[in-house]
Formats: C-alpha cells, sequence, structure tokens
C-alpha cells in the first residue's frame, strides 16, 4: 500500500510538472524504480532543463543516483573510480566510525534489475 500511495504522489508531481511548464514539449523521459520501492523520475522541460523527482519510499537515508543528460536520456557514470551505471542505490546499512555504510546497487542499462556491486563508506 505504501508503494501504491507513492505511486500516485509520483505521478501527480508528474502530472503538475507537465502542466505547470509553458513549453508545450514537455515530457516524462526517464524512470527508475529502485529495490526498496523508491522512485525517480526525469521530465524534460525544454531548452536543456530537467526537473528530478525522488520518492524515498522508506525514508531511511538512502541516496539516489539517477543520471540524465541535458535532453533528460540516461548516460552511463563512473562510481567509486570503477562501478558503472546509469543508475545507483546506496542502500543505507550503519555508521563504522565516524563514516557511513551503504550497499551499492546499480543499473548498466535500461529493462535490467538493479545488481548488488559492493559496499562503499563515505
Amino acid at each position: 500500500m505504501k508503494v501504491m500511495k507513492h505511486a500516485l504522489v509520483a505521478a501527480a508531481v508528474v502530472f503538475a510538472l507537465l502542466l505547470i511548464v509553458p513549453d508545450t514539449d514537455a515530457q516524462l523521459t526517464t524512470i527508475v524504480n529502485y529495490p526498496d520501492g523508491s522512485a525517480s523520475f526525469v521530465v524534460n522541460l525544454g531548452a536543456g532543463l530537467n526537473a528530478f523527482v525522488f520518492l524515498d519510499a522508506p525514508g531511511d537515508f538512502d541516496l539516489f543516483i539517477h543520471t540524465a543528460n541535458a535532453v533528460g536520456n540516461f548516460f552511463t557514470v563512473l562510481l567509486d573510480g570503477g562501478i558503472l551505471g546509469i543508475a545507483f542505490w546506496l542502500d543505507f546499512r550503519g555508521f563504522v566510525g565516524p563514516n557511513l555504510l551503504f550497499d551499492v546497487w546499480r543499473v548498466t542499462t535500461t529493462g535490467v534489475p538493479f545488481q548488488f556491486v559492493g559496499q562503499i563508506l563515505l
């Protein structure tokens, strides 16, 4: 039920963005559904402007990376010197001394599920 609520809120936000943008070319360009039920959306507003919407379903300090170029399409980035992907989910696991510990999940192309790739300290 919580995921469905977040999906409805996300749909309302995207719909509102499409309505308030004066450029009729505004469009939803990319969507990422994260393993914990969170989601991110990119709305291309035209003229190289994009609006990002992130919904952290459980609200548990996770970090989300959703790449987008000037027209709102995915592009591949390198995380932590060697992990390629178009979207990343850093699942907060706790503290190690003063540092934050995250499990790192990634997507390398559209249409495939997230893959666990290791842990990172920030």
